[in-house]
């Protein structure tokens, strides 16, 4: 279980705005030597430009080790967008590859 907290300035855009990210994460390894993973994180973004809520996301996933190196993961992805646009839902799949010794 982890909860990240940072600022950023988005460079590039035309009033350049900073925004606070809050991002709480948790992993569940289970299964024999850890074999499976259920993982579940949730974001907020503040604009603290404007004083308002950016966005919002939320990511759930499943994920099998395929060998020592290999790690197949099929998620979904939620981001929802302030401002009346449009929100975002994403089906995936991501293939990890661990280049370090555990």
């Amino acid at each position: 279980m982890t909860d990240r907290n940072r600022f950023e300035k988005l460079i590039g855009y035309p009033t350049a705005p900073v925004r606070y990210r809050n991002r709480f994460l948790v992993d569940w390894p289970f299964g024999l030597h850890d074999q499976w993973h259920a993982f579940a994180d949730d974001e907020i973004l503040f604009n603290l430009t404007n004083q308002s809520w950016n966005q919002y996301r939320f990511q759930a996933d499943g994920g099998a080790r395929l060998n020592r190196r290999l790690f197949l993961d099929i998620y979904y992805l939620q981001r929802n967008p302030s401002g009346g646009a449009v929100a975002t839902r994403v089906l995936g799949t991501t293939l990890r590859v661990r280049l370090t010794p555990k």
